[in-house]
């Protein structure tokens, strides 16, 4: 028998994409949000043997100007995907419907920090600065728990420290 694994990952940030010519606003994640059906984890947006079985994106939230997801994966699949280090993701948009057509695994993701994160990950901005394990303690915490507790995601989302949060409180130590 198969074990489930939870992993929470940075799915996108609302802003202007001018190449794809489409503009997100946070009005918009919400309605991403609401709209939301769990989608299926592909490989660079393509079609391959591993459609269906990879894992899925089972919910979706916001923190901000971010979008946030559980992602849900066979052990096996995991294991898989980090080894061969393929946690960077990009998510498939319908903007006229608001809705998430889709997620993959890919090499460059548009919004540079989506990834999906495990214990121990770092995330790299464009200036250099580094934040350590942007899953908060207290969220890993409630993820352990959820296995033998009914907690849900909302609880250990409210908990986590969006990207745009770290930058704020990154500014703020910068200015004292």
């Amino acid at each position: 028998m198969s074990n489930k694994i939870e992993r929470e990952g940075l799915i996108f940030v609302a802003g202007d994409y001018p190449d794809k010519q489409v503009s997100v606003t946070e009005d918009d994640l919400d309605e991403v949000v609401k709209n939301f059906k769990p989608v299926d984890v592909d490989i660079e947006h393509s079609s391959t043997p591993f459609d269906g079985i990879l894992g899925t994106l089972s919910k979706v939230y916001k923190k901000g100007k971010e979008l946030w997801g559980t992602f849900s994966f066979e052990d096996v699949a995991w294991r898989l995907i980090e080894k061969a280090g393929a946690k960077k993701c990009s998510v498939s948009y319908n903007p006229e419907l608001k809705t998430l057509t889709g997620i993959g695994l890919v090499k460059n993701p548009r919004v540079k920090s989506a990834q999906i994160f495990n214990e121990g990950d770092k995330i790299q901005f464009d200036d250099g600065y580094i934040l350590d394990n942007p899953i908060s303690n207290v969220q890993k915490t409630m993820m352990e728990e959820k296995k033998t507790m009914s907690i849900s995601n909302d609880d250990a989302a409210k908990s986590t420290m969006s990207i745009e949060d770290a930058k704020n409180q990154r500014s703020e130590s910068r200015i004292r």
